[in-house]
């Protein structure tokens, strides 16, 4: 008999055999045979974490020895030894496992009569086998031996040798499978290029099942237990089925909240599988559904999701868990098939895999139970009602203040003057004057024709546009991987599913808030054949991976508006977007490369294209594959016009106390030499006349005088008296009875440069002394160093100074309108939205400094590719990168987004030097003719 339990619950090897004598000492009497008996069979115990397979020609031998012959009797045969192999995974045979009991020796010496049997050995029995997994699989072109050995010359006796018991027992074979299923790694085949996948082939008998509504007490295939109950997100895995089989269905994916074993002890139960699919000749799917392993009756109850399943090719399902809802996704090779459906459970305890009677081979991959690294992003869905939705992010485009203020006026400015001020123009109910009577002037104009309290358009949830989309060809070969919509193994009779031509990939940013202070997420793809399937191609770049690479600043940074173009120069797919911060102050572009149309891009700079910011930008790519940075800005152009300098109104020169000055108005606004004469009266002082009448008598021995009246005829007694004149002002007349006075207007005169004209605020008026001398003149001696009694006075020779000298610097002129013969000022500033095309490098990577601008806006929010269709309508020249220079030669030309001033010149008469409008610069005099102002810096004042 074996030793032990089939189980091999104690590891024992087999024990050797007797030997063929009764007392030691007998063993030397002969030189041979001895009779020693075989040895026993060895144990051998393989634990495995994973998989245990024996290759076809492997051997794993625990045998036991025969026993030796001898002459009186035989040793007897070893018995057969243990072999126990236990995997977490499978166990797979296909050599030879061999515990085969020794056979029994045989007698050499002469039987004596009627004892032919006496002296040959007893048989060892044979050993145990026990091989434990979740499947064992034993090929059919394997052994596993566990015989018993056999008595000595057995076929020559006369006699039943079995009647003595002398036959070594069969040992036993004990094997133990959570599954009823094959399974096991094949490494011939993996997903997404992987070398390794689990094999799961199907039973070829029916099983028989348990009366609990049918669930079978044993397994199809393996069942992860994750120990607790769990709520992860996602769950995705690759399946491939083999050839066609006699079944409709091969294979089954379930989710568990409770272990199958848990299940199958329960003599009631609601449901099996929280969420379950099935795949063969079609893909269904349910919830909350029960099934037992093997059964395929609850499967005409599930709703087909895919009608149609090829074969021989990694099929890829996602699984999207929301536990707060209790509401789920399936995509099936990363199409949305199974939107929002409800299901019940508080977790997934359990995941099982398993396959069908009579099913095709089915090979599982990639298995990934977590988190949703996806954002709970969507690719666009065919609605009911034939329209194309998606939960996008608010578009937003360009900031109020970006747009720019509305239109306003300049505040009117009233120029006070003498007239305005005299006491007929100050009344209360404005009469004569109107203050700020007309039109205001414009300061700044707004041409912005589209605006929004958000900015210039609501903000709005975004939409699929046309230049998101990346259009690849039917050929792989012409821009990397196309085959990204269905991955074709190469065993497959026809390589042509999923490439009809022009595949579109869309690009979309996609924000995610884990927090309502922060944002996360990424640019996700979606690519489509027909606008009406769409297939979620991942995340091409994590907002994680942008930085500020211009002013460097701290993030966190999201992306709007990407675009892609394949640069066929140097073989990359070239994405820009839109870079900003939660803020929205930047308003970059950024710019990633990939390899593949279907990423992931990596990320390369973030740039101000051509110096402006961005917040609406698309790309197109012409015939001859030069691209071009479609993109709108706004910009302000100011206007300069010379600055309007206010003419003077004329006014007469007043007295200290506001009385007119005639005489000196005059001679300010008219030079008379009369009022330039010094000497005009120099006979009337000669005689006194300049003076008030006084003639007094003087008595030449007492000195006592007597002031003699005008008009008497009484004179000086001579001798006695003598004549003293002091004055002979006629005093009958007014202008002669305090002496006849001089028209000179002396400019030393303190009451003569009282009065500075002041009519004009900005201008700067000196004394008229200082402008008397800042002329060629220069300063000079009042009398002209002649003195009051010369006696060439006569003779003199008067010159005009009105030549040489600013005497007059009142003149008499009419009251104008205010000029622009200032400086420079910005008159009127102008707000207007643009669009900016710019040719991009040969890289793609940067803008090259070619451009050109087109003042407007689209309308009703339409993309700005259309610009491009109604530019293609008018030119074969699509953009306009030509224009004539001076010489005539036509060449490329550089331009900018950032506009010069507009300066208007015309009608800017006069003076235009800052000094214009002034008669000093810090006291009077200082901008004479002989100032060393005037002399060494030439900052003189006109003569």
């Amino acid at each position: 008999k074996s030793y032990g339990d089939e189980m091999i619950t104690n590891l024992y090897g087999g024990s050797g055999g007797g030997v063929g004598v009764s007392e030691p000492f007998l063993l030397a009497m002969f030189k041979g045979p001895r009779g020693r008996g075989g040895n026993g069979g060895g144990a051998i115990e393989i634990i495995a974490a994973n998989d245990i397979i024996l290759g076809s020609n492997a051997m794993i031998s625990c045998d036991g020895e025969a026993g030796a012959g001898g002459y009186m009797f035989a040793g007897g045969g070893g018995s057969g030894g243990s072999i126990l192999l236990a995997a977490g995974g499978a166990v797979k045979i296909g050599g030879r496992l061999s515990v085969d009991g020794g056979h029994g020796g045989v007698k050499k010496g002469i039987p004596k009569k009627n004892q032919s049997d006496v002296g040959h050995a007893g048989a060892g029995a044979g050993g145990r086998i026990a091989l434990f997994g979740q499947s064992v699989t034993v090929a059919e072109n394997s052994s596993i031996s566990i015989l018993g050995g056999r008595v000595g010359n057995c076929e020559n006796t006369h006699m039943d040798i079995r009647s003595y018991n002398c036959a070594g027992d069969n040992g036993s074979l004990f094997i133990q499978s959570d599954i009823e299923s094959e399974m096991s790694l094949d490494h011939t085949v993996g997903a997404m290029g992987t070398r390794g996948s689990l094999l799961i082939r199907p039973r070829s008998i029916r099983p028989a099942y348990n009366p609990l509504g049918l669930i079978s007490s044993c397994q199809s295939g393996p069942e992860f237990d994750f120990a607790s109950a769990t709520q992860p997100s996602r769950i995705s895995f690759y399946i491939r089925l083999g050839n066609s089989s006699e079944s409709d269905w091969d294979a089954s994916f379930e989710l568990r909240d409770a272990r199958w074993s848990y299940l199958t002890s329960k003599s009631t139960i609601k449901y099996t599988a929280v969420v379950g699919l099935v795949f063969g000749k079609e893909i269904r799917h349910k919830t909350n559904y029960i099934g037992a392993p093997y059964d395929d009756s609850h499967i005409g109850m599930m709703q087909t999701i895919l009608p149609v399943t090829q074969r021989k090719r990694w099929i890829k399902v996602d699984i999207r868990l929301d536990w707060t809802k209790h509401i789920h996704d399936i995509f099936i090779d990363d199409v949305y098939l199974v939107k929002e459906t409800p299901f019940f459970g508080g977790g997934i305890r359990g995941l099982s895999v398993g396959n069908f009677f009579g099913g095709s081979n089915v090979w599982f991959d990639e298995i990934y139970v977590g988190g949703d690294t996806t954002m709970g992003f969507r690719c666009p869905f065919l609605s009911a009602n034939g329209t194309l939705e998606m939960d996008r992010p608010l578009s937003k485009g360009w900031k109020s203040d970006e747009v720019g203020d509305e239109s306003k006026t300049r505040q009117m400015t009233r120029h006070e003057s003498h007239i305005s001020l005299r006491s007929i123009y100050q009344r209360e109910d404005k009469k004569y004057i109107v203050p700020f009577e007309g039109e205001e002037g414009r300061l700044f104009t707004s041409d912005v024709k589209f605006r929004h309290d958000d900015g210039d358009r609501a903000h709005e949830k975004g939409r699929v546009l046309l230049g998101s989309m990346l259009r690849l060809p039917p050929s792989p070969e012409a821009h990397g991987d196309d085959t990204v919509m269905n991955s074709i193994d190469s065993s497959t009779s026809s390589n042509t599913f999923g490439k009809r031509p022009h595949k579109h990939i869309w690009y979309g940013e996609h924000d995610h808030r884990s927090h309502p202070t922060l944002i996360s997420g990424a640019i996700m793809a979606c690519s489509t054949q027909d606008f009406v399937t769409w297939k979620h191609e991942g995340v091409m770049l994590n907002y994680i991976n942008l930085t500020d690479m211009v002013d460097g600043s701290d993030g966190p940074f999201h992306v709007e508006k990407p675009s892609v173009l394949f640069n066929s120069l140097s073989k990359k797919y070239v994405m820009w977007m839109l870079v900003d911060n939660v803020k929205r102050s930047l308003g970059m572009a950024g710019v990633a490369t990939s390899d593949y149309p279907n990423g992931p891009f990596e990320f390369v700079r973030t740039l101000y294209p051509d110096g402006n910011q961005t917040r609406d930008q698309t790309l197109f790519q012409d015939n001859d594959g030069t691209a071009y940075l479609i993109r709108t800005y706004y910009y302000t152009t100011t206007y300069l016009v010379p600055e309007a300098v206010m003419q003077p109104t004329w006014e007469s020169v007043k007295n200290a106390d506001g009385t007119i000055n005639f005489a000196l108005s005059y001679h300010r606004a008219e030079y008379e030499p009369g009022y330039d004469d010094y000497h005009d009266i120099y006979m009337q002082r000669w005689r006194m006349e300049d003076k008030p009448w006084k003639v007094i008598c003087v008595n030449r021995s007492t000195g006592l005088e007597r002031e003699v009246p005008f008009g008497e005829d009484e004179i000086c007694l001579d001798p006695f008296e003598y004549k003293k004149v002091l004055g002979q002002g006629n005093p009958m007349y007014e202008s002669t009875k305090n002496g006849i006075q001089s028209r000179f207007l002396d400019p030393n005169d303190p009451d003569n440069n009282v009065w500075i004209p002041s009519s004009v605020p900005n201008a700067k008026g000196q004394s008229w002394k200082a402008n008397y001398e800042a002329g060629t003149c220069g300063k000079r001696s009042i009398d002209k160093d002649i003195q009051l009694f010369d006696p060439n006075l006569p003779s003199r020779e008067q010159p005009n100074r009105g030549n040489c000298s600013n005497i007059v610097d009142n003149p008499i002129h009419p009251t104008l309108p205010d000029k622009r013969i200032g400086k420079l000022t910005a008159l009127e500033q102008r707000r207007a939205k643009y669009v900016a095309v710019s040719r991009l490098t040969d890289d793609y990577l940067d803008t090259d400094g070619f451009l050109t601008t087109y003042e407007g806006e689209l309308e009703d929010g339409a993309d700005l590719l259309t610009i491009v269709n109604q530019l293609r309508s008018k030119d074969d020249s699509l953009f306009d990168w030509k224009m004539e220079k001076s010489n005539g030669n036509s060449e490329d030309m550089i331009r900018s987004t950032f506009q010069d001033h507009v300066i208007d010149r015309y009608g800017a008469i006069g003076r235009e030097n800052d000094h214009d409008d002034k008669q000093y610069n810090v006291k009077f005099g200082d901008r004479s003719l002989f100032s060393p102002g005037c002399v060494i810096d030439g900052d003189c004042i006109d003569n």
